[in-house]
């Protein structure tokens, strides 16, 4: 548990920026109202960039680890694949999910919709990103 922490600690000092756009990107898509009927073009620009801002965070995050090369982190200070994959998830949960579930109560909320009542749905929304700013 603590090579995890300290591998999740390192990916979230190196890559904060990213982290912030995303999170800034998903609070613009959460102020997209879909029943308004005057919509413009830059109102529908964050529900598009969310996605991708997520696989880039995605992306990068994966590549944070290099594999090949005879000076990387896995040879001065080995750890296992688990400790990886749960690092990465746990970067994940905590700098994306946390902040989509975040936004999308939100949104329930000042649709004038309880999210209280809708916090099964929203809970299960989290692991599908394909409809995630409504």
């Amino acid at each position: 548990m603590v090579r995890t922490l300290r591998i999740f600690r390192k990916d979230a000092r190196r890559l904060w920026p990213g982290a912030l756009a995303y999170v800034a990107v998903m609070a613009l898509a959460a102020t997209h109202r879909p029943w308004s009927h005057n919509i413009s073009t830059w109102e529908t620009l964050p529900l598009l960039l969310a996605p991708l801002a997520c696989w880039v965070l995605a992306v990068t995050l994966i590549h944070e680890e290099r594999l090949i090369g005879d000076q990387q982190y896995w040879l001065t200070r080995p750890y296992t694949w688990k400790d990886l994959v749960a690092a990465k998830a746990l970067f994940l949960v905590a700098f994306v999910n946390v902040p989509l579930f975040i936004c999308q109560f939100a949104a329930v909320a000042s649709a004038g919709i309880s999210p209280w009542e809708w916090l099964p749905a929203l809970l299960w929304r989290q692991g599908s990103f394909s409809r995630s700013s409504s």
